[in-house]
């Protein structure tokens, strides 16, 4: 009851300190507003506090300190584009940075239940270098009440992090190339390349790598990295490539007379791809089963 009564005081004293049904009607019929009615009843329209949280993913694991920046590296809130739709999906209200809502103050609407979401970057099918981060909330706004809303916004698109493993690189020549899609878009990555590729969201992100031994063997590798629901599930995703090692220890003798030539390069051993994913959380991360690639083979474990 005494909430009620505080609630209630404090929508009076707005109204007492100047804030107008002319002044509440021009917030409402903000950037973006499709209210139809420019003169609604101040007494049928709630407020709306809304607060950000934005949360930047841990960084990816290094080999011997586990998961750094398990500290929560906070993104600037003041950046995020945010946007009101009603329940049918409609554009209510919008503002191309959160610092316009923090300088306006309380968000006046009419009652109803409203969806609020919030973004910062471009949500591209593929690009490099491009996260984006979004949260999603719904309220309910309640005549002459305040509604304090807290939206917590994460990275929304696929990060995926490659390493390689020392016997990786020992066993294929630096002019690999690696292509990845999920269906609408396409990234190629080659050698020393160290820009990371973003992916939306989709049900499957093909990973195909043609590479070159030492030998001069080419090969293609191929899979879909979402083939496990855990993996596609997750947005921070580290793709490590290794080689199943070489089971055969012994010096080479040397071809024994009578013994038919060795083999000319592009005919030796086929190695077969290890690929390993980590799905990187703050706080831990999540091995996912090794998957064994063999070349021209799509999906082999």
């Amino acid at each position: 009851m005494k909430h009620t009564i505080y609630i209630t005081f404090l929508w009076i004293g707005w109204v007492m300190m100047g804030i107008t049904s002319c002044e509440l009607q021009k917030d409402l019929m903000g950037k973006g507003d499709n209210t139809d009615n420019p003169s609604i009843d101040p007494n049928l329209l709630g407020g709306l506090s809304l607060v950000l949280n934005p949360e930047k993913e841990a960084e990816v694991p290094s080999k011997t300190d586990g998961v750094s920046g398990s500290d929560i590296v906070v993104l600037d809130m003041n950046q995020f584009f945010v946007q009101i739709l009603d329940e049918e999906g409609e554009l209510i209200k919008y503002y191309n940075t959160y610092k316009e809502i923090e300088q306006g103050g309380t968000i006046f609407l009419p009652k109803g239940t409203y969806y609020i979401q919030a973004s910062l970057g471009d949500l591209v099918e593929a690009g490099f270098d491009m996260p984006y981060y979004e949260g999603i909330n719904t309220c309910v706004i309640t005549p002459k009440e305040v509604a304090s809303v807290i939206t917590k916004c994460v990275l929304a698109n696929k990060k995926i992090t490659l390493s390689y493993t020392d016997e990786f690189l020992a066993k294929f020549k630096s002019d690999y190339k690696i292509i990845m899609t999920n269906g609408a878009g396409v990234l190629t990555l080659g050698h020393n390349k160290t820009r990371v590729p973003y992916f939306k969201s989709s049900d499957r992100l093909d990973f195909i790598i043609h590479t070159t031994t030492v030998e001069g063997l080419d090969l293609t590798y191929s899979m879909n990295l979402f083939e496990d629901d855990d993996v596609s599930s997750h947005n921070n995703i580290l793709v490590d490539l290794d080689v199943v090692p070489d089971t055969d220890t012994k010096p080479d003798p040397g071809p024994d007379p009578g013994e038919p030539e060795p083999e000319e390069p592009g005919e030796g051993e086929q190695p077969t791809l290890v690929v390993n994913i980590s799905l990187i959380n703050r706080e831990y991360v999540i091995e996912i089963p090794s998957n064994f690639v063999n070349p021209d083979e799509g999906g082999g474990k």
